[in-house]
């Protein structure tokens, strides 16, 4: 058994035609939407290899990993 300790993220890709410019508004046609983060994306694929795996990481609604859940009082859960 492999333990895939880290990150989890929830990714959000946004596809357009042609580059960027500076100070013009885009439309979107369609957002694709992905699991990911290096732990999750690891413990994913060693599975899907027929590795026997687990995910350890902390899940929530906060915008920032870094921060400690209990010392910000934000609500945050750990999977495993």
């Amino acid at each position: 058994m492999v333990l895939c300790v880290g990150t989890a993220a929830y990714d959000l890709f946004f596809p357009l035609e042609g580059r960027l410019e500076e100070d013009r508004k885009y439309e979107v046609p369609a957002i694709q939407e992905s699991g990911g983060g290096p732990a999750a994306n690891a413990a994913f694929l060693l599975s899907s290899w027929g590795v026997p795996a687990a995910l350890a990481c902390v899940l929530g609604t906060t915008s920032s990993a870094a921060g400690s859940s209990r010392s910000s009082g934000r609500r945050a859960r750990t999977c495993a």
